[in-house]
């Protein structure tokens, strides 16, 4: 009997954010063994982090992870964030869960530093992560043209994983209907991007 494959969910998001929560289900859903490494203390997106704070995090991973055993490493959500560590201290196989550029994410929050050397550090750190990983996810088709587009990557090197959502939270309810408007609802929170 063979054993399962087993997966390394490393980063510094919140596990709990919707889409890590919808990959690591799906990971076990379909038999693959999960052990986590992450170094979540609020959310990464949060820009009153400081550098120490992050520096903090990355220490907490190489710690974490020298003692994890698996076969394949996946980045939670926002991968970019840890993938030169990722390379750093791992010779196994790097999935890059991308969902988003970084640099789209910046310049959209930031659009007035669109030509800034942050912004440009932004690129350049999608662009090596692109390189470095085995495998790149992200959620849509247009994504991953894009990303081709900018990279120069080959698209075959990247795979469609829909956002998703956790299905034991979110399913069909039925629902006493008192007249017969359309209700529509929405669940998120505006950001620019």
């Amino acid at each position: 009997m063979s054993e399962s494959l087993k997966v390394c969910h490393f980063g510094i998001s919140n596990p709990k954010y919707s889409r890590n929560r919808v990959i690591l289900k799906g990971l076990r859903q379909n038999g693959v063994e999960v052990v986590e490494c992450n170094a979540h203390s609020g959310h990464f997106y949060r820009h009153s982090l400081s550098k120490l704070t992050y520096v903090k995090r990355y220490i907490q991973l190489v710690e974490r992870h020298a003692k994890m055993h698996y076969d394949v490493l996946v980045t939670s959500h926002g991968g970019q964030l840890v993938m030169p560590l990722a390379k750093f201290i791992t010779s196994k196989p790097v999935v890059l869960d991308a969902f988003l550029g970084m640099h789209e994410m910046f310049t959209d929050l930031k659009p007035e530093d669109s030509d800034s050397y942050r912004a440009k550090a932004w690129y350049y750190l999608d662009m090596y992560s692109f390189r470095s990983a085995d495998l790149i996810l992200t959620d849509t088709e247009k994504h991953i043209n894009y990303f081709h587009e900018q990279s120069g990557i080959s698209s075959k090197k990247f795979q469609r994983v829909f956002v998703g959502s956790d299905d034991a939270v979110f399913f069909p309810r039925s629902m006493d209907r008192v007249d017969d408007n359309f209700l529509v609802m929405f669940w998120g929170t505006f950001i620019p991007l």
